[in-house]
């Protein structure tokens, strides 16, 4: 009975580990691809110009820029979230940086 416990205690570590892993690799995989996507958005739409690289980035971090949101808040409304002239905008983690190419 105790080789039994302990076969299945190693078998639970065992998958557990498999499983971990499955979901660091498909991780990866989404970041390595957004990374991707990023890059290539950049290089089309700034080129090599730092300026406007740095200004975009900027804004499409911040929480309702447009690696969050499939249609951002726009760049220019700079109000807080509570006031009334704040663009409310939907579909949060649907925008084409995180679902290109990922299956």
């Amino acid at each position: 009975m105790l080789f039994s416990i302990s076969l299945s205690t190693y078998a639970l570590a065992y998958l557990t580990a498999q499983a971990y892993d499955r979901l660091t690799e498909k991780r990866s995989k989404i970041a390595n691809e957004a990374k991707k996507a990023v890059d290539e958005y950049i290089r089309t739409a700034f080129g090599t110009d730092p300026t406007p690289i740095a200004k975009w980035c900027r804004y499409a971090k911040r929480p309702n820029g447009p690696l969050f949101w499939e249609d951002p808040t726009p760049e220019e409304c700079k109000v807080e979230r509570e006031h009334a002239d704040y663009i409310v905008r939907r579909y949060c983690l649907a925008c084409s940086f995180l679902f290109r190419n990922v299956s």
